[in-house]
């Protein structure tokens, strides 16, 4: 399953029928529109995999396991937990990794 959002489809297809005078393609788009606007909502978070989290540090084999500092364990590359940030977001400093 592909998460999406639902909003900028339904704008998308909002301007694919103000642009358009075949009403055949109008009533195709307005159908998408309707399938797209009574899909279910799916309560979902975006999440760092341990793979690109800034907690983990790199194993003799970092592509299957790494090192969490969050957890002082050892977690696979597609593990994630809420505390997963991106090695980009923020940088972790020796004095950061004892305070977590």
């Amino acid at each position: 399953m592909k998460l999406i959002n639902s909003d900028n489809v339904i704008t998308e297809l909002r301007k694919l029928r103000s642009t358009s005078a075949d009403k055949s393609f109008m009533s195709t788009v307005l159908k998408a529109q309707s399938i797209v606007e009574n899909e279910p909502i799916i309560d979902a978070e975006p999440v760092v995999r341990c793979l690109d989290c800034n907690y983990s540090i790199i194993t003799p084999h970092p592509e299957i396991h790494r090192h969490c500092v969050v957890w002082d364990d050892t977690v696979d590359a597609e593990d994630y937990c809420s505390r997963g940030r991106k090695r980009t977001e923020i940088p972790v400093k020796d004095s950061e990794e004892n305070s977590i």
